[in-house]
């Protein structure tokens, strides 16, 4: 959680890999200091009208990755190697970085009554250019997937190859070798049209 939620929440993916490369733990503790800071700073705020949904939320973030680390078996893959980050298994963490970023929003939204409208202001601008920032280090991040095959170019093949056998079924490649395959029946293939890409003219059946 720390590593993956925490880290992910205020750094984004590509900067916390490149910081893990660089100081290890450093980033994961210092993230889930502030998250847990957040947190405890919502709990006490009694003015807070939103506090119930702040906390739920917080606990939320870190029940729901819990839960589908345990149930998917993917625990061992959530932790990165010591100067080795990777992406396995981080859709599962993308619902609780979402919530943790739920939560400080909820907070930002709420002025504190010690603070003047114009020095909380400036909190809520930091905080949307921290954000800015962090999705554009993220806007595209390479993964294991990204060098697949096209689909274009693989359904142009497959068509080329149903001739021999309009009636059958084309495996058309839709991951990285060694992956994953659709397996399309031929008639779909070649008389395809705008669902699946341009068509080629079907030859007439023998």
């Amino acid at each position: 959680f720390m590593l993956r939620v925490a880290a992910e929440a205020l750094a984004g993916h590509a900067l916390t890999a490149r910081l893990w490369i660089m100081a290890g733990w450093v980033l994961p503790v210092v993230a889930t200091a502030v998250v847990l800071g957040v947190f405890a700073y919502a709990a006490a705020r009694r003015d807070l009208r939103c506090r119930p949904t702040v906390l739920l939320t917080g606990i939320m973030a870190l029940l729901v990755f819990a839960a589908t680390a345990y149930l998917r078996g993917s625990g061992a893959s959530l932790v990165w190697p010591p100067g080795s980050p990777h992406m396995l298994s981080g859709r599962y963490a993308f619902v609780p970085v979402a919530l943790v970023l739920s939560m400080l929003a909820m907070l930002l939204d709420s002025r504190p009554p010690q603070l003047s409208a114009s020095a909380w202001r400036n909190w809520q601008v930091g905080a949307l250019a921290m954000l800015s920032f962090v999705a554009g280090q993220n806007f595209f991040v390479a993964n294991a997937r990204s060098a697949g095959p096209s689909w274009s170019a693989e359904l142009a093949e497959a068509r080329a190859s149903c001739p021999t056998d309009p009636d059958g079924t084309v495996a058309v490649p839709i991951s990285p070798p060694p992956g994953w395959f659709a397996y399309l029946p031929c008639e779909q293939v070649v008389g395809s049209g705008d669902a699946l890409g341009p068509a080629a003219p079907r030859p007439p059946r023998r």
